[in-house]
């Protein structure tokens, strides 16, 4: 049985109405949504939504997006041990927005304007990677290494960076709004220096 989505307006001035629904198939959810409305036919312009089949296709799509990841990052470990088949990881504007990257180890790595919004990038090592116009707004980014990254006109609004260590970072116009960090981390990524 699949959730349906409905949205229909009986009239131009009237509000448009929205809910959901259980069927096996749009016939039957056409059909009890007739009967909900006690009308022999839809009001034009009724949507019907597949929930349940977006939901799965989405998913879908978020596996294939983390296994051609892993790929990556198993290619830039080789890499980063000089091996030949390795490659150094290039994930530039690339979207990546919501995964789960703990403890993952992307130093060096290309990452230039990606979205890694919503990111688990606890412990991750990201030393010396380029970060330049990236979207980390909201990315769990606690105990990170992010020492020498290029930070630069990075999106960090609302980001967690709490314990994460940004000696040598370049933060130049990055947007750091509502960032949760200890003001020792920030000092250090600044280079200020204590009198």
């Amino acid at each position: 049985m699949a959730i349906w989505a409905y949205e229909f307006q009986v009239a131009p001035r009237e509000p448009v109405e929205r809910g959901e629904l259980n069927a096996n198939s749009e016939e039957e959810a056409r059909r009890k949504l007739r009967v909900l409305l006690r009308a022999p036919r839809l009001p034009a312009g009724t949507k019907l939504v597949n929930l349940s089949a977006e939901k799965e296709a989405l998913a879908t799509t978020r596996s294939a997006k983390l296994r051609s990841l892993l790929r990556v990052i198993a290619a830039h470990h080789n890499w980063l041990k000089g091996e030949a088949e390795g490659e150094r990881a290039s994930l530039g504007r690339a979207n990546l927005a919501g995964l789960n990257l703990h403890d993952a180890n992307l130093s060096n790595a290309e990452m230039r304007e990606a979205d890694l919004s919503g990111c688990d990038l606890q412990q991750a090592n990201l030393r010396r990677a380029s970060l330049a116009g990236a979207n980390l707004q909201d990315a769990n980014l606690a105990k990170a290494d992010l020492s020498e990254a290029d930070l630069s006109d990075a999106d960090l609004r609302n980001a967690d960076l709490r314990g994460a260590d940004l000696t040598g970072a370049d933060l130049w116009r990055a947007n750091l709004i509502g960032v949760c960090i200890t003001p020792e981390a920030l000092h250090k990524a600044l280079q200020c220096r204590k009198k």
